[in-house]
């Protein structure tokens, strides 16, 4: 199994991360293998800034997109959620 949440992905993974959380079997003993690739809504894997060159410096020509308000949400349930997901896999033997 996999976490990857981020920006794009947050609403499938915040949802098995409540799966996990809430489920008294079926998950807890089948997963055998974790990976955590991310574990911020708010980050955007697509972004990527344009850098100035200039003479003496470089500076960034645009700033970070603001983050969404429902990905800032799904943080703070990310928070709140992911100790009672991770506890419950019973079978883990494996976290990369």
């Amino acid at each position: 199994m996999a976490l990857n949440v981020n920006m794009k992905t947050f609403k499938i993974e915040i949802e098995k991360l409540r799966a996990m959380a809430s489920e008294n079997g079926r998950i807890s003993f089948a997963v055998k293998e974790l990976t955590i690739r991310c574990l911020m809504p708010t980050f955007d894997p697509s972004y990527q800034p344009i850098w100035n060159f200039e003479s003496d410096r470089i500076t960034r020509g645009e700033s970070e997109p603001a983050s969404r308000s429902d990905a800032q949400q799904a943080e703070k349930d990310l928070t709140r959620i992911l100790l009672n997901a991770l506890t419950s896999l019973k079978s883990i033997r494996k976290i990369k």
